[in-house]
């Protein structure tokens, strides 16, 4: 059963939410990347010192990141 539009475009906004902002840094601690939306580094997001760096993020995230937005993209 495929995705509706709605569907494959809540993913990609859920996902993107998530995705490291390495422009921005940390409003609590000026830590960089940022968790996306939040505006918060890895361990003031979670308080887990292993989401140090962006590691809540991988490449299968980064991946499927990829594959939403061409979807969303030719959605359009």
């Amino acid at each position: 059963m495929s995705k509706s539009n709605q569907e494959i475009q809540d993913e990609f906004d859920n996902l993107s939410a998530f995705r490291p902002d390495w422009e921005c840094s940390c409003s609590n601690c000026d830590a960089i990347p940022t968790v996306g939306e939040l505006g918060l580094c890895g361990p003031c997001t979670w308080g887990e010192a292993d989401t140090m760096n962006g590691a809540w993020w991988d490449d299968k995230d980064e991946a499927r990141y990829e594959e939403l937005r061409l979807l969303v993209e030719a959605m359009k």
